[in-house]
């Protein structure tokens, strides 16, 4: 599902994507075998040696190392799309990075990323029972470096001159929590609240009233709704062009 969301907003057109974390290159080769975009160069860069070994075969450039420390300034040539597939999370200093990465984004250049849902019932859920148990991968993966809300990767994202055009919700299954922590691990609270929501939302009917009844003296929107069902999110934002100065007065 984040694959296909990702691929789908990248224009036919681009012709020079950073893919920043592309693990074995399954992706960046999934672009490029799209239709128009043969010749499209896609450059890779991952922190494990044996994944990059792997996405050599697929992309055409790919770099085994760590993103935060690696010269971007080897390519004269800007890129006109940057890729952060779960990456940023697993960043020591995501803004940072991005303060580096920003220069090799052409003007009007698409950076698109996922990342997991900090406001998700699930994580809520936990907090409020007393829980926070790291697993191996999901919501509280323990190479995670960072967590993201909507509200708070908009703000990072706004800070680097980068315009959020559109974000998408990408919901799971209960099936998929379960795998994540284990059945035995799932508080039944949760396990409750969440079948109803997505039963609720499925039969097209209205979920606010159950959140405004579990966490009262909160006056929910349908927007939360959608936010804390979502176990990831998939943001698209645009560079701001470079304004010339000597126009202003």
């Amino acid at each position: 599902m984040i694959w296909k969301i990702i691929c789908q907003n990248i224009p036919i057109g681009a012709r020079r994507i950073w893919e920043i974390g592309c693990a074995n290159g399954d992706m960046g080769l999934t672009l490029k075998q799209r239709e128009g975009s043969q010749d499209c160069y896609i450059a890779g860069i991952e922190i494990s040696k044996k994944l990059a070994e792997e996405a050599m075969t697929k992309l055409d450039m790919v770099f085994a190392a760590d993103a935060e420390t690696f010269d971007f300034g080897i390519f004269v040539d800007p890129f006109d799309t940057i890729i952060f597939g779960d990456s940023l999370e697993h960043m020591r200093d995501p803004s940072r990075l991005l303060d580096r990465l920003a220069p090799h984004l052409s003007n009007n250049g698409m950076l698109i990323a996922s990342f997991p849902n900090a406001r998700n019932l699930y994580l809520i859920d936990s907090l409020l029972h007393g829980d926070w148990c790291y697993t191996s991968w999901g919501l509280l993966d323990k190479t995670h470096y960072h967590l993201f809300t909507l509200k708070s990767m908009l703000t990072m994202l706004s800070q680097k001159m980068l315009v959020v055009e559109k974000w998408f919700y990408v919901t799971h299954p209960l099936q998929w929590f379960e795998r994540m922590a284990s059945p035995q691990t799932l508080n039944p609270v949760f396990v409750e609240r969440y079948s109803t929501i997505l039963s609720v939302m499925a039969e097209k009917n209205d979920p606010l009233p159950y959140l405004r009844k579990w966490f009262p003296g909160i006056d929910f929107k349908e927007e939360d709704t959608l936010q804390m069902v979502s176990a990831q999110i998939v943001v698209v934002a645009r560079k701001q062009q470079e304004t010339d100065k000597t126009l202003r007065g």
